[in-house]
């Protein structure tokens, strides 16, 4: 909705989005309407008001009021989806961080740590069950 109003030059350039001094110069030229009031430069601009959300969906075709709705609704959902797939991202991640650390400590250990522990049974107190090999190769009796 357009709106007539007598503005200062300085409020009807912000208006218009153009500079004082353009605004002065067509003032002169006389492209402008402006009158003198109490020491001050008053100009003729005719303003586009802005609606509130109420009137402006009162002001909408009825096709066009369902459609906003369903926007909406897409919205919303888009939103929730969104969130969810932020959670996964954020878990996975976690995930990934774990096992990284886990990596690294496995990295710290030394060669043969790491060579035994993957080849060497471990008896429950954490010690190696290391018996000795009872057959002997050259005793006919053990084989």
């Amino acid at each position: 909705m357009m709106a007539e109003k007598w503005l200062t030059v300085a409020e009807a350039g912000h208006a218009l989005g153009i500079a004082e001094r353009t605004l002065r110069r067509r003032i002169t030229e006389g492209k402008v309407k402006s009158k003198l009031e109490n020491n001050r430069r008053l100009v003729f601009v005719e303003v586009q008001e802005e609606a509130g959300p109420e009137q402006a969906q009162s002001d909408m075709p009825e096709g066009t009021r369902e459609l906003v709705d369903q926007l909406k609704q897409e919205n919303e959902y888009l939103r929730e989806e969104l969130r969810q797939t932020r959670e996964r991202s954020d878990t996975i991640i976690l995930r990934l961080t774990q096992q990284n650390q886990l990596m690294l400590e496995d990295k710290r250990a030394s060669w043969w740590h790491r060579w035994f522990k993957r080849k060497t049974p471990r008896a429950p107190g954490g010690v190696m069950d290391m018996e000795p090999d009872t057959k002997d190769a050259g005793n006919p009796e053990n084989e």
